[in-house]
């Protein structure tokens, strides 16, 4: 079970610096993976950076919450996110930013336990109950975290 820190979702701490995601982005770019159509810093209420990346056979986004170094791929749906696997670019960000946490697909689309925010703060729980993302990407990468 991929551990959810309570610090995904920013209080009292500040976001990563956005220049890393940026640097990593062009890196994916540079060995040729991707093509960069676009980088979305952080923007009130989002809870993430993201980009958007053109490759052979399709266009995508990769996310990284802005507080904790989760990062996921995905396709903007109707609906959301719908996440989405990379493994040629979770390799790549392995090797060269193993700080970096890829969560697995299968991992963010399992909803939220007790297990997950049994460490959190009083506060930290309080917040996400008012706030009820039902899964862990709608929790990791959420566009109305507050």
């Amino acid at each position: 079970m991929t551990p959810l820190p309570e610090v995904f979702m920013g209080y009292n701490i500040k976001p990563i610096d956005f220049k890393k995601f940026t640097e990593l982005c062009y890196m994916l770019e540079r060995y040729g993976k991707v093509q960069v159509k676009d980088i979305q810093g952080f923007e009130y209420p989002k809870n993430y950076y993201s980009a958007t990346f053109q490759s052979e056979s399709n266009r995508f986004n990769m996310y990284m919450n802005c507080y904790c170094s989760y990062l996921a791929f995905g396709v903007v749906q109707d609906e959301g996110i719908s996440f989405i696997q990379n493994a040629a670019l979770k390799s790549l960000i392995n090797s060269y930013y193993p700080c970096i946490y890829v969560v697995p697909m299968n991992e963010l689309s399992k909803n939220i336990q007790q297990a997950h925010i049994a460490q959190f703060s009083h506060n930290g729980r309080a917040a996400l109950k008012v706030w009820l993302p039902l899964t862990m990407g709608e929790a990791l990468f959420s566009w109305f975290f507050d």
